[in-house]
């Protein structure tokens, strides 16, 4: 149970970014990447088991871009082990959907599953750590290095198949419809704006058309007189003429009244 609960944590923090330095392609110690699926340079394991197990990786690398590759080694020179299968991945491993299952016979705690490339970025670093260390129990209870082997690189294999069908499909289809619906809200905007500055440049002219007609209509009506008002006359209307007025004043005084 203790070795169980270690395992998982060291998982969790190696998925959660705690690695080491890897070495680059051009300095890698191994060379470059063989044919098959499964690497054993010292010969640990018999060439016609190796195939067997390499054939369905590689058969799966090939026709779904999940790639499972196995690394059998005699000593990790005190190193430890994640990070000698990242080591490995990153020198040899071209798919986004990649782990190493690295195994050193004689170990009691191997294999070790390590995923890799696109995986470790989508799913979160708990739910990996759980799904390998079902992968591992499961490995070691095997009764040889070959079967524990060809366990942990079946299983992994169906692990990786069903992040990619129901983790990394999902959040693909979950961005593309999110993109497609900012998408579509960007078009939105920009076409009520489009909108509102050819309103703003028709209502201009509008405008304009409008106060013609306006001042045409008009100038159209019919003209009239302003009232006049005419002055007050004496007598009747036509006494004096018609324009026969008078002013009363005071009457003029009288030189012998005194």
């Amino acid at each position: 149970m203790v070795h169980r609960f270690i395992l998982i944590l060291m998982l969790i923090l190696n998925v959660g970014g705690i690695c080491f330095a890897q070495p680059s392609r051009k300095d890698f110690e191994y060379g470059p990447r063989p044919a098959l699926s499964v690497f054993d340079p010292s010969g640990l394991i018999a060439p016609e088991i190796i195939k067997e197990i390499s054939d369905p990786l590689l058969k799966t690398y090939q026709s779904e871009g999940i790639d499972v590759f196995v690394v059998i080694l005699n000593d990790l020179k005190g190193a430890p082990p994640e990070h000698v299968a990242r080591s490995f991945a990153k020198a040899w491993c071209q798919a986004t959907i990649q782990a190493i299952v690295l195994h050193v016979p004689g170990q009691s705690d191997s294999p070790w599953i390590v995923p890799a490339g696109r995986i470790i970025k989508v799913v979160p670093p708990a739910e990996i750590a759980l799904a390998v260390a079902a992968v591992h129990d499961h490995a070691i209870l095997q009764k040889d290095d070959a079967e524990k082997i060809r366990t942990a690189a079946t299983e992994t294999t169906a692990m990786l198949r069903h992040w990619v069908k129901d983790v990394i499909r999902r959040t693909e289809a979950e961005r593309a419809a999110r993109i497609e619906s900012e998408s579509q809200k960007n078009l939105r905007n920009k076409l009520i704006k489009a909108g509102l500055l050819i309103g703003a440049c028709l209502l201009i002219p509008l405008g304009g058309i409008i106060f013609s007609i306006v001042r045409k209509m008009e100038a159209r009506r019919p003209a009239y007189f302003p009232p006049h008002d005419n002055p007050r006359r004496l007598g009747a209307p036509y006494a004096g003429g018609n324009h026969a007025v008078t002013q009363i004043g005071r009457p003029p005084r009288s030189s012998q009244g005194g």
